[in-house]
């Protein structure tokens, strides 16, 4: 069918019993992307420190601008305002990038997807997102909305009194855990 698309993301678990080797397996997969993502992290933190100085100054200019536009009423100092302003808000509201999370609250992972192009993988060589599905016998279907959604790729939009409404509108969520069998078998 002409315009089908699918998603690449997958949920996959691989079970290994006891002495299997299981980490240090986990590990030399995980290698290359926790490299990438902390070379993220060391970007981001570069950046953020440039953004502070950028917005320290944005800041003493947009009260300049305030006080000369109070004085005079000028027109041009209050399209300069709203300029500088957008400039701050725009260096302000930048998020660090994170493509691996492991142990996350589902409030978390759609945080975390709305901030990152609605991208975002769960990979742990532990069965915590199992054990995370069992402890509640009869989980709310508000918090396992975000599992089915991500993977169907479906819109996904929460709105909460205590943070701003977050609309995903096409989230991909990878899921990769290496666990034991007991974690299956005992849900």
């Amino acid at each position: 069918v002409q315009g089908w698309t699918e998603s690449l993301n997958t949920y996959t678990t691989v079970l290994l019993g006891p002495s299997n080797r299981k980490s240090a397996v986990f590990n030399l997969f995980m290698s290359p992307m926790l490299s990438y993502q902390q070379e993220l992290e060391e970007a981001y933190n570069k950046k953020m420190k440039e953004n502070e100085l950028q917005i320290s100054i944005l800041e003493k200019q947009i009260e300049k601008l305030k006080t000369d536009y109070v004085k005079t009423k000028k027109a041009e100092f209050l399209d300069e305002l709203k300029e500088l302003h957008q400039q701050k808000n725009e260096l302000s509201k930048q998020h660090k990038k994170t493509f691996i999370l492991d142990n996350v609250t589902e409030e978390k992972l759609i945080s975390t997807l709305f901030e990152n192009d609605e991208k975002v993988g769960i990979l742990s060589s532990e069965g915590d997102l199992f054990e995370r599905f069992k402890s509640s016998v009869k989980m709310d279907t508000h918090k396992t909305d975000v599992y089915l959604k991500a993977y169907a790729g479906d819109a996904l939009r929460v709105d909460r009194i205590s943070r701003s409404t977050e609309i995903l509108y096409s989230p991909a969520l990878t899921i990769g855990i290496s666990a034991q069998p007991t974690v299956i078998e005992e849900m």
